[in-house]
């Protein structure tokens, strides 16, 4: 990876979401598509990191993710918002977990999070730098996401390279490490039990 290029983290979609989006949003003329391969929802946007800095980041990226479950953004719709380029949203109702994992994957970049407020979870789906007519949503647009997941993109212009995934912690694993945590301890009140009964036995039998 050469120096000056972008990190950051998102959840990206799978073929069968991208393939419902693309029969669901109507495009009028004026607006560029951002290819359907590379959308995704942004969870954490890090910047410019050194060269090769992702490889650290990588590793507390499992971290972050072992200490969230997965959970559904929803009430989604197209939206324009306007900055330095005009931009289509699929944009979905700001949601906690949301704002608690970007916090925590600012905190594994050592970066600050993202000030504004409220925070939209948001797919970028089209620009534009001149004004165009609002793009038209058909009745099968997606209105909620499931975040499972965060991948973590190189980024050059408008295209991203994955640099490895990680999945929230799921219900198994809760369970797994409740398990672990259970499971030695009651072994070690048993064991302790069973010398007190023994040395009780030993200590008074007649």
């Amino acid at each position: 990876m050469s120096a000056g290029e972008r990190l950051f983290v998102a959840q990206a979609l799978k073929a069968v979401q991208r393939d419902t989006l693309q029969r669901a949003l109507a495009l009028p003329t004026g607006w560029r598509p951002v290819p359907p391969a590379n959308w995704h929802l942004t969870l954490f946007f890090a910047g410019t990191m050194p060269t090769d800095g992702w490889r650290d980041r990588a590793t507390a990226l499992a971290t972050v993710a072992a200490q969230h479950m997965p959970f559904e953004v929803t009430d989604a719709g197209l939206e324009v918002v306007i900055g330095r380029d005009r931009m289509v949203w699929l944009r979905f109702a700001p949601h906690p977990a949301f704002d608690a994992l970007h916090r925590d994957l600012a905190a594994a970049f050592e970066l600050p999070p993202d000030p504004r407020s409220p925070h939209w979870p948001h797919v970028t789906l089209a620009r534009s730098r001149q004004e165009a007519k609002p793009p038209v949503a058909g009745p099968d647009l997606p209105t909620s996401m499931s975040i499972h997941e965060l991948t973590l993109f190189r980024n050059a212009g408008f295209t991203g390279a994955s640099m490895g995934n990680r999945p929230l912690r799921s219900d198994t694993a809760c369970v797994a490490a409740l398990a672990g945590a259970i499971v030695p301890a009651a072994l070690g009140w048993l064991t302790g039990f069973a010398v007190s009964v023994v040395w009780l036995w030993v200590r008074w039998r007649p």
